[in-house]
């Protein structure tokens, strides 16, 4: 784009909320929320996390072990900073791990 008055100029950007979560192991995939990974992970699995912020309320009611790893960048290459979950996270069967996650 070239410009040769003043301009205005608006841009827009639609954040990829369908892939903010990542299923690593046995059932591999990506999903818009922690709940929808976890309900549809495996025992072994790791749930990988965007770096960012989560407003929903997480319940591991499964008799399942996942480990939650968060803070990844964009493409689940490299841990840039931390998850804050704003919610609650209730365990009421199974192991969960967390590793990189705030809960608010």
């Amino acid at each position: 784009m070239t410009l040769n008055a003043d301009s205005s100029v608006t841009a827009g950007f639609d954040y990829d909320v369908s892939h903010q979560v990542q299923v690593s192991g046995g059932s591999t995939g990506y999903y818009p929320t922690i709940q929808a990974a976890y309900n549809a992970a495996a025992s072994g699995d790791v749930i990988k996390l965007w770096s960012t912020s989560y407003n929903e309320s997480l319940l591991c009611n499964r008799p399942i072990q996942v480990t939650f790893k968060g803070g990844y960048d964009s493409g689940y290459a490299t841990l840039t900073g931390q998850v804050i979950l704003i919610g609650t996270l209730s365990i009421t069967n199974g192991v969960v791990i967390a590793d990189g996650l705030s809960i608010q």
